[in-house]
């Protein structure tokens, strides 16, 4: 886990998928995915936040379907993976 924050500040295309009111807030949630050690995939997740009202980071570091499906079930998930050459910061 690498930041978990509350945020009415996201792209335009975070908005436009998750289908968001003017300044609802969602969750941002960045981790790292690891594998034998290794950073495997740098993750950028935004969650509504009405789906999760109080998310801690200790629950975000697990499977967030899992929590989710405690409340809604899930019939359909999107995740849009993209490879790219990592930040200074991420290296």
């Amino acid at each position: 886990m690498l930041d978990l924050r509350r945020t009415i500040v996201y792209p335009d295309y975070v908005a436009s998928k998750l289908d968001l009111a003017p300044q609802e807030p969602v969750w941002q949630i960045e981790r790292l995915r690891m594998a034998d050690g290794e950073a495997m995939t740098h993750e950028q997740i935004y969650l509504k936040q009405k789906i999760l009202p109080e998310l801690t980071a200790h629950e975000a570091q697990g499977s967030l379907y899992r929590l989710i499906e405690q409340t809604i079930p899930i019939g359909y998930a999107n995740q849009e993976l993209e490879a790219v050459v990592l930040e200074k910061r991420l290296k």
